[in-house]
């Protein structure tokens, strides 16, 4: 289904399965909720009416043509798809680079949410950051300097790591998952359309709003919030909710890597029940 949004932005969603509303907030940034669905989130429909977004300009949903991506942009169009759908007791769930959406979300627009899970989901983008770039370091076998000699920039750093551990097929390692469960997402996302998403990305990690330690907004949040990460997720990192302040939380850390909601897929659903019934 496709929902326009105030600036004229045809935004994808879906809603599948019976029972509370559950919005998914994927990652990336410039990801998009498809690989979340079929690797995880099908298995949830018969507990939750689950509700899959694609953010703008990434999956099935339209650029903005004013290159609009601000954190503050994204948030209302969560709350304006919220308003549309009429839902006054939302629970959202959100993964990866979806986490920062979401703490900001839930500090912007309380009112109507129910309850709220971060499942590998950050809270600082720049943290996340500096924790891959030191385990693809470590997983590379270099030091600092023979890969950055040159390089003062966080992010190209990163892009540089990354291009070579891609190189040498051992991306996986970094997401704390086998092989097979990396292509396995792989399969997935193939059919996501080259190069969508990249402008999002790019305004992500060049914007100081986004790029913010989102931290301190955790004491403002008072509805109940359950943190999922795994010990072996170095996308996000395993000690990533250290220093958070949620004043109303159940903090869980599973053996597993950023894929938990593949990995662990029926022990996540049971929290999920747990935690929202």
């Amino acid at each position: 289904m496709i929902f326009t949004t105030s600036d004229n932005v045809d935004l994808w969603y879906k809603i599948s399965g019976r029972g509370k509303p559950l919005l998914f907030l994927h990652g990336g940034p410039g990801g998009w909720s498809r690989s979340f669905e079929e690797l995880g989130g099908e298995n949830f429909e018969d507990s939750f009416r689950m509700i899959y977004l694609d953010q703008r300009g990434c999956g099935r949903s339209d650029f903005p043509n004013d290159n609009n991506y601000s954190l503050d942009r994204v948030i209302k169009d969560i709350e304006e798809l919220r308003e549309h759908l009429g839902i006054v007791d939302l629970n959202i769930i959100a993964h990866s680079f979806g986490g920062t959406l979401l703490i900001n979300y839930l500090y912007k627009y309380p009112k109507y949410v129910n309850k709220a899970i971060f499942l590998n989901g950050s809270l600082s983008i720049r943290r996340s950051l500096n924790v891959q770039v030191k385990k693809s370091l470590e997983i590379l076998d270099v030091s600092y300097k023979e890969i950055f000699e040159q390089e003062d920039d966080l992010v190209n750093k990163l892009l540089k790591t990354i291009s070579i551990l891609s190189s040498q097929g051992k991306y996986h390692e970094l997401l704390g998952c086998t092989k097979e469960d990396y292509d396995r997402l792989n399969s997935v996302d193939k059919s996501l359309k080259i190069g969508k998403g990249q402008d999002y990305m790019k305004y992500v990690f060049r914007d100081k709003e986004y790029m913010k330690d989102h931290y301190y907004l955790s004491s403002k949040i008072d509805i109940p919030v359950l943190l999922l990460v795994g010990d072996k997720d170095y996308s996000i990192g395993p000690n990533h909710y250290f220093g958070e302040k949620f004043v109303n939380k159940i903090y869980k850390k599973l053996p597993g890597g950023h894929l938990l909601y593949y990995e662990k897929n029926n022990e996540i659903k049971k929290m999920l029940v747990d935690f929202l019934n």
